[in-house]
C-alpha cells in the first residue's frame, strides 16, 4: 500500500511507494511502469500524479458542499481556497505547453514525466 499525503507541503498530493511494492504507479492505472521518461528510466518518488490530484480536489469540492449543508461556512470556505490554489497548481505544474495536455506526473524533483496518455 502506497503512502499518500502531501508531503513537500506544495497544495498537492505526493505518493511513495512502500518497499516491496510492484505497483509503484499507483493510480487507476495500477503498474509498475506505466509512466517512464523518454529513454524508458523509471522515475523516483515520491510521485506526484495528476489524476491522483483532480480526484483530491473533487473531493475538496463536494467536502465544501458538504461543510455549507452542515453549518460549517468557515471550514466550507477553507475547503474551497485548498481546491482553487491546488487546481492553479495543477495548470501551472502539469501543462506541457508544446504538446497542449497535461503531463501524467511529475517526478521526485517536480520534473514533468512528459509522455502523452489518455488522462493527459
Amino acid at each position: 500500500m502506497e503512502f499518500c499525503a502531501d508531503i513537500n507541503a506544495d497544495g498537492l498530493i505526493e505518493t511513495v511507494p512502500q518497499p516491496g511494492d510492484k505497483l509503484i504507479n499507483q493510480t487507476w492505472r495500477d503498474s509498475g511502469d506505466a509512466f517512464i521518461y523518454g529513454h524508458s528510466q523509471i522515475p523516483e518518488p515520491p510521485y506526484t500524479f495528476f489524476a491522483n490530484n483532480c480526484f483530491s480536489i473533487q473531493r475538496m469540492v463536494i467536502m465544501a458542499k458538504l461543510a455549507d449543508q452542515l453549518g460549517l461556512k468557515g471550514e466550507s470556505e477553507n475547503l474551497r481556497i485548498l481546491a482553487r490554489k491546488a487546481r492553479q497548481l495543477l495548470h501551472e505544474k502539469f501543462w506541457m505547453e508544446d504538446e497542449q495536455c497535461f503531463a501524467p506526473m511529475l517526478d521526485r524533483t517536480g520534473k514533468q514525466v512528459r509522455i502523452i496518455t489518455n488522462e493527459s
